[in-house]
């Protein structure tokens, strides 16, 4: 789990890992972000890694034995 704003989305967010998809939640604990990734987040990390101004959420998961990089701008 990671908390802060990403991309332009105008709030910040809880962002937390699931099985197969990442959620954003609110202040107010709604549900606003939802994407799936391919197999159960093992870390997050929310930071502008391009230097545009915009947080980027860069996630690892690991499947049939391999390590997985996601980058979601």
């Amino acid at each position: 789990m990671t908390i802060g704003k990403w991309g332009e989305l105008p709030e910040q967010l809880a962002i937390v890992g699931g099985n197969c998809s990442i959620h954003g939640f609110n202040k107010k604990s709604e549900d606003v972000l939802w994407t799936v990734t391919g197999d159960n987040v093992s870390s997050l990390a929310l930071l502008d890694f391009n230097g545009d101004g915009y947080n980027e959420v860069r996630l690892f998961f690991f499947l049939f034995h391999s390590i997985f990089l996601i980058v979601f701008e």
